[in-house]
């Protein structure tokens, strides 16, 4: 499925004279907050603590997958895809 820009019309009915091509309201709005650099000693911690929590999921994950689905060990025999 393929899905364009999603955008939100105006909440009240057009008049005759509104365009319906330009939205009221960008739903991008993640473009609007504004970026500023940080030392990345501050931000390591919290990078270790992603990776670490990504590192359990996926463990969890592979053990399930193993366990009750017959899947295959990660990078055991049979792991070559």
């Amino acid at each position: 499925m393929l899905l364009g820009e999603v955008v939100r019309l105006p909440a009240k009915r057009p008049s005759a004279h509104t365009c319906l091509t330009t939205p009221s309201q960008d739903l991008d709005q993640e473009d609007d907050i504004p970026l500023r650099q940080v030392d990345y000693n501050i931000l390591e911690q919290y990078h270790k603590k992603d990776m670490a929590d990504k590192k359990a999921r996926e463990d969890i994950k592979s053990r399930i997958l193993y366990e009750q689905k017959g899947f295959c060990k990660e990078g055991g025999e049979g792991d070559g895809y």
